[in-house]
């Protein structure tokens, strides 16, 4: 098959990491490619990808305006959802260049910010919709009130899920959001579940030090990954053992909310607040050192899909300790490769992280479990045969 995918994301503010629709578009592209397709990334201007398999195609789109009424208009007016639009007219340009010189089958689009608007039915290849976690939720889960032009961001992204003829995501849970929250059958939805390698982790050797117990937050600091949570937890965590040591990875300077990294500094007193860490964003390339370097993953989050940093934290045969939430507990279940707790129970929370602290042999065979599991189930290669086994199926369909 000849595949397209559609990358929106630029690289975060620091230039030294991306998100995870970005992951998981790049590790699925060279499984993809491995398996005998053909395929093509097309990133925004500016962007530079991981890297990636020589024989995958990698193309630069941008904004492209409309007739002239629009261009004035848009340079009078300028809007997200005006931006937005014309970044996906830029990107069915770039995918109709592609398909002049070799019919495309299958192009993949986020539903990130009504990416797939421009890609009006019918069209001479088929569109799949894959939902990461539309920003209506993402705005409600981290208490954002949106503005009459993020309400219109809303609107553009469920207008473009019709011009879908199937769409998919990563877990049940976020299945069961959209199509409540879209009216979509369920029929219209496949899960497919995210891919990944262990080989960038199992060529580094743990380094565990007597004295010291390394919790890893990996993650953007904001309210739906748990950082209240982190805030209400840390001074009791910190208390538990003076051995415990808390790093921050990733975005703790968040546009909008509370800032949670100011918040969590000034609630510790001097002794406990040098035992916490803000790396900020980490290199992709740095990431297997920093799981394999700590001691316990904690994924406090209040909704997830199927977050990478969990994955990431299972290849690395990192006892995680998580929220008992949609989408983490489809890949973690309690007692047997993980712990879970309520994430509106605090002292829950705190007593897994005691578990694991005084029981090293429970947390080695929970984490032995979980990457048991993601070499068995999650495998770019075994993943890469579902989805192509799902694209042929949306290839034979009648667009309606």
């Amino acid at each position: 098959m000849n595949i397209v995918f559609i990358n929106p994301e630029y690289p975060s503010p620091t230039k030294l990491d991306h998100g995870g629709i970005a992951t998981f578009i790049y590790t699925l592209s060279n499984a993809l490619v491995r398996a005998g397709h053909t395929v093509h990334v097309l990133v925004k201007n500016g962007t530079l990808t991981d890297e990636l398999d020589k024989r995958i195609d990698v193309r630069t789109y941008g904004h492209r305006s409309g007739g002239s009424l629009s261009r004035v208009f848009e340079r009078i007016f300028p809007t997200a959802v005006s931006w937005d639009v014309g970044l996906s007219r830029g990107a069915l340009a770039r995918v109709m260049d592609i398909h002049a010189s070799h019919p495309v089958d299958i192009v993949e689009i986020p539903e990130y910010n009504g990416l797939a608007c421009a890609f009006k039915r019918p069209l001479p290849f088929k569109v799949v919709i894959h939902f990461h976690t539309p920003l209506a939720m993402v705005d409600e889960l981290n208490q954002v009130i949106p503005n009459g032009e993020r309400r219109r961001q809303y609107r553009l992204e469920e207008s473009a899920l019709k011009n879908a003829l199937q769409c998919k995501c990563n877990s049940e849970g976020l299945k069961k959001e959209v199509c409540r929250r879209y009216r979509l059958p369920p029929d219209s939805v496949t899960v497919i579940r995210n891919a990944i390698e262990t080989a960038p982790f199992d060529c580094i050797a743990p380094e565990q030090h007597p004295d010291r117990i390394d919790l890893l937050f990996a993650g953007r600091l904001e309210r739906r990954k748990g950082a209240e949570i982190m805030l209400n937890a840390i001074g009791n965590i910190l208390s538990l053992d003076d051995r415990i040591n808390v790093t921050f990875a990733g975005e703790s300077s968040i546009a909008q909310g509370p800032n949670y990294r100011d918040a969590i500094e000034r609630s510790l007193a001097e002794p406990l607040r040098r035992r916490v860490w803000f790396l900020g964003p980490v290199r992709r390339g740095s990431l297997p050192l920093l799981y394999r370097r700590s001691s316990i993953f904690l994924l406090p989050s209040l909704f997830e899909n199927a977050p990478y940093s969990l994955m990431e934290a299972m290849a690395a045969n990192l006892p995680v300790i998580a929220a008992n939430v949609n989408g983490i507990n489809e890949l973690i279940r309690h007692r047997e490769n993980g712990l879970l707790f309520d994430p509106a129970d605090t002292e829950a929370f705190i007593a897994c992280v005691r578990t694991y602290v005084n029981d090293r042999e429970k947390a080695e065979k929970h984490a032995a479990a979980a990457y048991r599991e993601i070499q068995t189930r999650y495998a770019p290669d075994i993943i890469a045969n579902e989805t192509a086994v799902f694209y042929e199926s949306v290839k034979q369909m009648t667009d309606r």
